[in-house]
């Protein structure tokens, strides 16, 4: 069969073709490849942030955290709580003590002994 030339040459002229071929497609092979590998983890990616989400939406749906941020925009506070504010600059300290009535400005020690002697 391969002693014939008008066989052999064919299929060597085929053989070669298709040997080109498969070297001119393997980059593009290699590419979609690494496309493929890309959007699965991308995917994946995907996939676990809608878990995460869907675990969060629960929690932003309950109670627990609609009590929380009534609390911070709003600033509720159950009867019976006391609020402590905590200021970070001296300048906010005296803004804030200047916007407050006189009736609820800090007191010294000593003005709170007296205020603790006296019942006032």
């Amino acid at each position: 069969m391969f002693q014939s030339p008008l066989l052999t040459v064919p299929l060597v002229l085929l053989v070669g073709f298709l040997a080109i071929r498969l070297i001119q497609i393997n980059p593009q092979r290699v590419d979609l490849n690494r496309k493929i590998s890309n959007l699965e983890n991308q995917l994946k990616e995907t996939e676990e942030l809608i878990q995460e989400l869907e675990e969060n939406a629960g929690y932003y749906q309950s109670d627990t955290y609609k009590e929380m941020q009534a609390r911070l925009k709003f600033d509720l506070i159950k009867p019976g709580e006391k609020v402590i504010y905590i200021y970070e600059n001296s300048s906010d300290v005296e803004a804030s003590s200047s916007a407050e009535p006189e009736h609820k400005k800090e007191k010294s020690f000593f003005g709170k002994l007296f205020e603790y002697v006296t019942g006032d």
